[in-house]
């Protein structure tokens, strides 16, 4: 999704990423007229893919906001979560809670495990930062960089085990220590998580 470049996907990606916005709110990334880009956001509804809200105020008049419906959110990967989901509780049921946290903490030390000898390699952080940045697009987690007092911020706007999280989340911890190793042991640390009601998962991680 990321790499594409029409402003349909544009617009579902703005969505997926802030959750909740106006028509002012997307002209600001666009140079378009507001005639063509309700035009679009018309289009989108007729397919399904988003849905509008009247947004209603004490002073002024109504406005509308946009926001993706279960179909749009389900063009953006999601690693067959409901299998795997459905996986989990079965073996839940069969092996009880402590052997499903035992199974997401092994699965999570092999995800560690394949990609620590290549960071190993790298002589920077800046460079294992990038890398990692790579490594969770192509899973499809839309991560993007930025920084913050003396810190490097991991945002994740698309969480492809986000119904899994929610229900496990000690995954979400876990995906914490997978980083903090294959950082060459930086201290990592969880601000924000899709799985509790945020718009993004937010990792900082030191500098120092």
């Amino acid at each position: 999704m990321t790499n594409s470049i029409t402003v349909k996907d544009k617009i579902l990606e703005l969505l997926k990423k802030e959750r909740n916005l106006t028509i002012p709110e997307l002209l600001t990334h666009f140079s378009m007229t507001d005639i063509a880009l309700r035009r679009h956001l018309k289009n989108l509804e007729n397919e399904g893919l988003i849905k509008s809200f009247v947004i209603k105020q004490s002073i002024g008049r109504p406005y509308f906001e946009y926001r993706l419906t279960k179909n749009g959110d389900n063009l953006f990967p999601n690693h067959y979560q409901q299998l795997s989901l459905g996986l989990l509780e079965e073996l839940e049921k069969l092996e009880g809670r402590a052997f499903v946290e035992q199974l997401i903490k092994n699965w999570t030390n092999k995800m560690a495990s394949t990609h620590a000898d290549e960071l190993a390699q790298m002589n920077s952080l800046d460079q294992r930062i990038d890398r990692l940045l790579q490594i969770q697009e192509q899973k499809g987690y839309m991560a993007i960089l930025e920084e913050n007092n003396g810190e490097y911020i991991i945002k994740q706007y698309n969480c492809p085990i986000y119904e899994v999280a929610c229900n496990y989340t000690s995954i979400c911890q876990e995906e914490m220590k997978v980083f903090k190793e294959i950082l060459g042991g930086k201290e990592v640390t969880l601000h924000q998580c899709m799985a509790e009601g945020e718009n993004c998962c937010s990792f900082a991680v030191a500098k120092k």
